[in-house]
């Protein structure tokens, strides 16, 4: 397997020369290609301009490039290349089909990315028990040719508690959820540890979603006999440190919520850092899923990681650098931790390192 992947990653390098000789058009004006903006910006990649076929997004500008028809690429472009950003594999064979139609060259963007930092994937791969070595594999060439995970590779178990680790009752436990929606990880954390844990502290920053988790919550405390001290919800976002943000579609009950600095104040939020949230208190389980802000998340960690070495359930699958460069943030951290990959989707989402 190690050989399958290393040659697959070496294979795709071929993608380079395509780029040299090509200008660039990203299929997609949407959530992911805001998402994927740090890619951009870390690989130098020069975008001419993103194509979509929603026509009311076209001749808009979309992250500074305009928006054009797929039909209109050949004509705006000399030699394009067209890279594909989609979590949805069926889309992906879809687009792929339509840019063969209209005699478009088309590749992932993700093949590009993952080509560049072989040495990283391999190196986190050496780190892998066997069945994790199997499912990093399967997602990083299901992502690099647009393809469909090999299904026994999906696990069916409790996202974020499937690995021994994080199954386990401790009576002192505290639980961070970031990006805690409306409570439903919250949820299946009690369940899971049968009301064993000392306190719960929920971050979301999504205004709907965080009513509703108080909603849950409330229940939760009937439901079990929680003391209301036990579960501390809280209207915030976690980042690398402290300040304010506002939340895009924060009337919407959604987990993709986006967000971003504020010009005007409205919708407006904090942002915490772990280490600063908690200073010198212990955390023992930290789960995120906080749409590409992760690796902030872990940043804004580290005193924490290296003082309480909490379990670590964290999504690495919102781009293509989390996929490789999350689990070499904790290993510099910590070089003690152990790691697993499991995925729990049919599609590119819900890629989780779990670390302890």
């Amino acid at each position: 397997m190690e050989n399958d992947l290393r040659g697959s990653l070496q294979e795709a390098k071929a993608i380079e020369s395509l780029i040299r000789e090509s200008e660039i058009v990203i299929f997609g004006a949407g959530n992911t290609s805001v998402l994927y903006a740090e890619c951009f910006e870390n690989e130098k990649i020069n975008i001419k301009f993103f194509c979509d076929n929603n026509k009311n997004k076209q001749g808009k500008i979309f992250m500074g490039k305009e928006v054009i028809s797929p039909c209109d690429v050949k004509e705006r472009c000399i030699n394009p290349i067209v890279f594909i950003l989609s979590m949805n594999p069926e889309m992906c064979l879809e687009i792929k089909m339509q840019c063969d139609q209209l005699g478009l060259k088309s590749e992932m963007f993700d093949k590009l990315i993952f080509s560049r930092h072989e040495e990283e994937i391999m190196d986190n791969y050496s780190m892998l028990d066997d069945v994790s070595k199997k499912v990093y594999e399967d997602i990083i060439l299901a992502r690099i040719n647009g393809t469909v995970m090999n299904y026994e590779n999906i696990s069916k178990d409790g996202q974020y508690f499937c690995i021994a680790p994080f199954m386990r009752n401790r009576p002192k436990e505290v639980f961070v959820d970031c990006g805690a929606f409306v409570g439903d990880t919250v949820e299946k954390y009690i369940w899971n540890k049968t009301a064993v844990f000392d306190k719960i502290y929920a971050f979301e920053p999504n205004k709907k979603n965080y009513s509703a988790m108080c909603t849950r919550i409330k229940r939760l405390n009937e439901e079990w006999g929680l003391p209301e001290e036990k579960i501390i919800p809280v209207f915030a976002g976690i980042g690398k440190a402290n300040g304010k943000v506002f939340v895009e579609n924060e009337s919407e009950a959604e987990s993709s919520t986006t967000t971003r600095l504020s010009s005007n104040g409205k919708g407006e939020v904090n942002i915490y850092s772990l280490d600063n949230f908690f200073e010198d208190k212990n955390v023992g389980f930290i789960k995120a899923d906080i749409e590409g802000f992760e690796k902030d998340m872990i940043k804004g960690a580290e005193q924490l990681i290296k003082r309480s070495h909490p379990v670590i359930a964290v999504c690495i699958y919102h781009n293509a650098n989390d996929m490789y460069s999350i689990m070499q943030m904790i290993k510099k951290y910590d070089a003690g931790y152990r790691f697993a990959i499991r995925h729990h989707s049919y599609e590119y989402c819900e890629t989780v390192l779990y670390a302890w």
